[in-house]
């Protein structure tokens, strides 16, 4: 590995351990959520706030792909380069997610999911249609939340090139966000009202939030003064993390309550936890452990709500055995739950994550070949015409 692979994975190394903390936090919302287990009244958080891990994941997915495709702009055939990084990034995962839940569904459920149903999901489009955007593949709402703003991603790249249009563009997603939530909330109907806590237009601030921290950590070389006090970005993580604690010491309801705003300051302060550690990571963040998670962060996100279903008999044996002492029992739930998904995760990023990515390189050189091969060819027409 070469020096320049060291620093990079060093300056992301805070990336990888704040996106497994939002795959975490998730995992622990739906243990007890899909379930509806009993926890003590000190563990509220977990069913009130963990499921903002799917916010903190849409701010670092906005910083993560412009960190990694901005340098790419310009260069011959870099958007069809980047759609097909993200379709192998994403898709082999999903689909066969989408094939096991297809069977689960007849299996334990007795019951066959419409083929347009599975169609809108292969092409990602459920998340455009109320009352299909939760996906066929439980928790994948999310998903068709990406992919929407992974094809209006390119455009962004294009013309957010400097802070200040970051902020312009966070301004207008956050308007976006807040009138789509009052224009959802106020319909009256409960299955609108549902879409609007899931659908792309509600979720659009946070990842304008997630294009402001990229551009706070681009700018790290841009101002000399902040060259010789990189302590800022610690202020940025620790500004961040104390509007976090603000944030859940204020009484609120649970984060399912439709018509939300507050979930923007949220945002807010997701990306300025992000831009202080992709620059400043902290040991308790950046470490090895962490590290790890994050890289399988998808497998976990997309396998845990199968496992969490499956353990159901067993949730039920803990719970039973530890009596009273449902705190006791949650955390062994917790326990046995990440005993079962981690090497889960682990096998499904070896074994589909990394071919489906290997596979996308290969298919973006194999284009690239027959690009400069055609051109070559091209030439040599081109030279046999004017001798002629």
């Amino acid at each position: 590995m070469t020096q320049g692979t060291l620093e990079t994975a060093d300056r992301l190394a805070g990336i990888h351990g704040l996106r497994a903390i939002a795959a975490l936090t998730v995992v622990l919302f739906h243990v007890h959520g899909i379930h509806k287990l009993d926890v003590p009244q000190a563990f509220s958080m977990i069913k009130s706030h963990f499921g903002l891990g799917v916010q903190l994941f849409f701010v670092l997915s906005a910083f993560s792909l412009f960190f990694s495709t901005q340098h790419r702009v310009g260069k011959p055939q870099w958007i069809q380069d980047y759609f097909i990084r993200r379709f192998f990034r994403i898709a082999p995962l999903f689909y066969m997610m989408i094939v096991v839940w297809y069977g689960l569904a007849w299996l334990d459920f007795n019951q066959r999911l419409p083929v347009h149903d599975v169609l809108l999901n292969f092409l990602f489009l459920f998340n455009l249609v109320p009352e299909k955007h939760d996906s066929v593949v439980w928790a994948g709402w999310t998903i068709g939340v990406e992919m929407l703003f992974y094809a209006i991603l390119p455009v962004l790249l294009v013309y957010i090139i400097t802070i200040r249009r970051a902020l312009v563009l966070l301004v207008v997603g956050a308007t976006i966000t807040t009138a789509a939530r009052m224009a959802y909330d106020s319909s009256g109907q409960l299955s609108i009202q549902a879409y609007g806590h899931h659908s792309f237009l509600s979720q659009v601030g946070i990842f304008c939030a997630g294009v402001l921290s990229y551009f706070l950590y681009w700018r790290r070389d841009a101002y000399a003064w902040l060259k010789d006090y990189p302590i800022f970005y610690d202020g940025l993580s620790l500004v961040g993390l104390l509007l976090i604690v603000l944030l859940l010491v204020l009484p609120t309801g649970s984060l399912i309550l439709f018509g939300r705003f507050d979930i923007l300051v949220w945002a807010f302060a997701f990306a300025l936890l992000t831009s202080g550690q992709a620059v400043r990571p902290w040991k308790m963040i950046a470490n090895r452990y962490l590290y790890f998670a994050g890289e399988r962060s998808f497998s976990l996100y997309l396998l845990h709500p199968l496992i969490i279903y499956k353990l159901g008999p067993v949730y039920l044996k803990i719970y039973s055995l530890f009596g009273q002492h449902i705190g006791v029992a949650f955390i062994g739930c917790v326990f046995v739950t990440l005993i079962v998904l981690i090497p889960a995760a682990a096998a499904c990023y070896r074994l589909i994550e990394l071919p489906g990515m290997a596979m996308g390189r290969w298919l973006i050189q194999r284009n690239r070949n027959a690009s400069v091969q055609s051109l070559s060819v091209k030439g040599s027409i081109l030279e046999k015409a004017s001798v002629v």
